[in-house]
């Protein structure tokens, strides 16, 4: 048992050797011109326990996980997006990388499994513009990252703090959504009004949310939700416009200035 454990771990370095250097030519292509130098992709499923990592830094890959401090990633697990703190991992992580400054930036989504989280690392802060590219970017990678599951599945590895993040998910489910339509006002932006909840299925919108994972967040339908992105669409002049132009016309509104949270220091 001991020996398929071990060689079932050697597929797993293997592999991360391998997707690290994928995700290094990825984010050189789709980043680098936003200031972003280093990307990494974590999924963790609380269903199945599992956990895939997508480094790009593999030597630090190795450190941070050889350290245990993943086991404190639970606190992190929180939707939306959050710098880190100048904490001993983000010590670590800079010695390992042979740095001495930077912005390490946490972009949380959580799925009905568990969640879905973006990891960069880059020599200046993110505007609003720049979450708006990431959000597409965010959908590529989640997408590369499902067809890397079905292909390699030795990229999986059990998820060590699944009670702690188990806990976590259970607690966001049972927020009341409602008190999040409440911190929004109706507004006015340019030449458009916008409800609260409006406001608010922007702001998941913007940080990746499907219209599934609204829906289950609201306890309604599909129908439902698209109902009120579609009433959105409508009131920027074409309600069959692909959620990127939406996105886009929005920004230009000043809309996503303002349904963006306030990103925080973890």
């Amino acid at each position: 048992m001991r020996r398929v454990r071990k060689t079932n771990m050697n597929i797993h370095h293997k592999n991360m050797k391998q997707v690290s250097q994928d995700m290094q030519q990825w984010t050189k292509s789709n980043l680098t011109h936003l200031g972003i130098y280093e990307c990494t992709y974590n999924y963790f499923n609380v269903h199945d326990e599992t956990f895939m990592p997508i480094p790009m830094n593999y030597n630090w890959y190795c450190e941070y996980m050889e350290k245990g401090f993943d086991l404190s990633v639970a606190d992190r697990l929180n939707s939306g997006s959050a710098f880190w703190k100048d904490d001993s991992v983000f010590q670590a992580y800079k010695k390992c990388v042979g740095i001495e400054k930077c912005y390490k930036l946490d972009l949380v989504v959580k799925t009905t499994k568990g969640y879905e989280m973006l990891i960069l690392a880059g020599q200046k802060p993110l505007n609003t513009k720049d979450f708006t590219l990431l959000n597409r970017a965010f959908h590529q990678v989640s997408f590369l990252a499902h067809r890397i599951r079905q292909d390699k599945p030795n990229t999986l590895i059990h998820l060590k703090p699944v009670n702690a993040i188990k806990l976590n998910h259970y607690r966001d489910h049972q927020n009341d959504t409602s008190s999040k339509v409440n911190k929004y006002t109706k507004a006015k932006f340019d030449n458009i009004i916008l409800t609260p909840k409006e406001q608010l299925y922007i702001e998941y919108t913007l940080f990746n949310l499907t219209h599934k994972e609204i829906a289950y967040k609201h306890n309604c339908s599909q129908t439902a939700v698209r109902k009120v992105i579609s009433n959105i669409k409508r009131k920027l002049g074409n309600e069959f416009m692909p959620t990127s132009q939406m996105l886009l016309s929005l920004n230009d509104k000043g809309v996503l200035s303002s349904c963006t949270p306030s990103v925080k220091t973890i």
